[in-house]
């Protein structure tokens, strides 16, 4: 019996010191919203996962939030398409001002964000690239590697860039057959103050055609991403400009080049 009890009680002192290291849970909505220049509008807001399962959730219905948001102060009506999405077919315009505004439980929570100019003088320095497998040159080495792709553009501001590569091919061969799951079809650069950006060959996964899109991002796209991912469900010690929540709220303006990786 005095074993059990000994077990119990220094159970009891580790949940309580757990406890105590745990910071209390709040109830802030996640706000994900990217306004990307020329194309329609769309965001989402979800809720924390508490960790403590006999953490309070308001009652707040994420689908019947009635968001309001303007651009330039004339508002914007706003469908919602289930799960705390919210969409507008209206336009997202460079240089514009957006502000988002909703009550969640029982605070309003605010954002706002100007939308980028589009990236100036985006060049490209080769139209196509040849990939190759391990063991394809001759002998079963290593074959040459070729020069890599290199992305300029104009920044003479020293604005934030961020470099995102796609195949769009509708069924893309992989270029490396070995792997266990299909590899990643999109894959990006980390945000940059500069002006340039080379993709080597061995970045590529696939065959075929690829989009080469640079945004020109804000600097809290920029912050969200160091301080541990590119999305708002990375949320350990978060960097957030939602005002009573937490995410991100931005914009951001792209232009797209075109690469072909052949064999």
């Amino acid at each position: 019996m005095f074993i059990v009890f000994l077990l119990a009680l220094l159970l009891g002192l580790c949940s309580c010191e757990q406890n105590n290291l745990s910071p209390t849970f709040q109830d802030l909505p996640v706000v994900e919203g990217y306004l990307k220049e020329g194309e329609s509008i769309s965001f989402k807001i979800s809720r924390q996962v508490a960790t403590d399962v006999s953490a309070n959730y308001s009652p707040d219905n994420l689908s019947a939030l009635n968001p309001e948001l303007t651009e330039d102060d004339t508002a914007i009506r706003l469908t919602a398409k289930g799960g705390g999405v919210y969409e507008a077919s209206q336009l997202v315009q460079a240089g514009k001002a957006y502000k988002l505004s909703f009550r969640y439980n029982q605070k309003l929570v605010t954002a706002n964000t100007t939308i980028p100019t589009k990236p100036e003088n985006y060049k490209q320095s080769v139209a196509s690239i040849k990939a190759f497998t391990f063991g394809g040159g001759a002998g079963g080495g290593i074959p040459d590697f070729p020069d890599p792709v290199k992305l300029t553009w104009d920044n003479p501001n020293n604005s934030y860039y961020v470099v995102v590569i796609e195949n769009t091919e509708a069924t893309p061969e992989a270029i490396n057959t070995g792997n266990s799951s299909p590899p990643a079809r999109i894959f990006r650069n980390q945000p940059t103050q500069g002006n340039s950006y080379e993709i080597r060959v061995m970045q590529f996964n696939y065959y075929g055609k690829h989009n080469l899109k640079l945004y020109h991002i804000n600097p809290d796209y920029a912050v969200l991403y160091s301080s541990g991912g590119s999305t708002s469900q990375n949320l350990f010690s978060p960097a957030t400009n939602i005002n009573n929540g937490v995410g991100i709220f931005t914009g951001m303006a792209g232009k797209v080049l075109e690469l072909s990786v052949t064999k």
